[in-house]
């Protein structure tokens, strides 16, 4: 259950937009914003906002976006045209890789704190970088060449990739080869494609095993995907559906396997709402109210899973306490 803390307001004079968020050993809160190549530190206690790193590269993309590395030693900028690696602690870079990938500019997925994976969008191929090094590992076809994909993404789920392209996710382990032939089992074998209906977005949510994936489809009812359905998706069980109730936009994985999502109104003057689910089937555990007016634009929870942070588009951050 999540009870409301506090609101901190971060400025009135210069509005930050917030890629992402993290809990320090300190207690206090890192942040990485839009267009910005500084990371944040804002101390909970004294309120007080300072500069803690400066990242070196070039990061002048309009389309980069910022996120924390899993292990917390690094920060990750991608863009269009390719990704950036700095070190948390003095921002110095790692290494950078230029290649224009699907979709921009979150096409690089983080696979087991070791992996960057991404698809390739002008040679249609997935292929991995290692975190630390930007060393290439492997690279597989994936995309039609001929036509551009109208959604891509690659997310890692457990020891699989996950490779969605135009309403088919196909299944692929390490360099296993994707192939042109449909399955109508879920999951899909190996390197085999499955369609699963149209969809507009795909959701990444770090949960803990199995990795789950979120579709979010707005177009005509498929395969048991429907507008404003989401499904959960993950490669070592079968296919999961919440139950229709709206759409949503899936946060952060809470304890007691649990998830943070946020539920927008079906119609105009709808409220709102951020929900717990239960991972497993959906089920509501908790709703609480949210400014129908404000959008999360990141999210964060302590190591000691006990602290929850939501930054917004009113450059503010919202504090909760997890209870329960």
């Amino acid at each position: 259950m999540l009870v409301p803390l506090r609101t901190i307001h971060l400025s009135n004079t210069r509005p930050r937009t917030i890629d992402a968020l993290s809990f320090r050993e300190d207690g206090s809160l890192a942040m990485l914003c839009r267009n910005d190549p500084r990371l944040y530190a804002f101390d909970l206690e004294s309120d007080s906002l300072r500069v803690s790193a400066e990242c070196a590269g070039d990061v002048s993309n309009p389309s980069s976006r910022w996120r924390f590395s899993g292990d917390g030693a690094s920060v990750i900028a991608s863009s269009l045209d390719g990704v950036a690696v700095f070190r948390v602690d003095s921002g110095a870079e790692r290494w950078s890789h230029r290649e224009r990938v699907w979709p921009a500019p979150l096409g690089y997925t983080e696979i087991n704190r070791t992996l960057l994976v991404a698809i390739s969008r002008s040679s249609g191929e997935a292929f991995a970088l290692d975190l630390h090094t930007g060393a290439e590992q492997w690279r597989v076809d994936f995309t039609d060449k001929i036509t551009p994909p109208t959604v891509v993404a690659v997310i890692a789920s457990g020891a699989d990739l996950l490779l969605f392209q135009r309403g088919f996710v196909t299944r692929c382990a390490d360099r296993a080869r994707p192939r042109a032939n449909i399955s109508k089992s879920f999951p899909p074998p190996i390197g085999d494609a499955h369609y699963l209906g149209h969809f507009t977005a795909v959701f990444p949510c770090s949960t803990s095993e199995p990795r789950r994936v979120f579709l979010h489809s707005t177009g005509p009812a498929t395969h048991g995907l429907g507008p404003l359905d989401i499904v959960s998706v993950h490669a070592l069980s079968q296919r999961l559906e919440w139950p229709r109730s709206g759409a949503y936009a899936p946060l952060i994985e809470l304890p007691n396997r649990s998830m943070l999502v946020l539920q927008r109104g079906r119609w105009p003057g709808d409220a709102n709402e951020l929900h717990v689910r239960a991972l497993d089937d959906g089920a509501v555990l908790s709703t609480h109210a949210w400014n129908a007016d404000q959008s999360v634009l990141a999210s964060a929870i302590d190591a000691r899973r006990q602290r929850l942070a939501l930054a917004t588009d009113a450059d503010t951050i919202e504090l909760y306490t997890l209870a329960g």
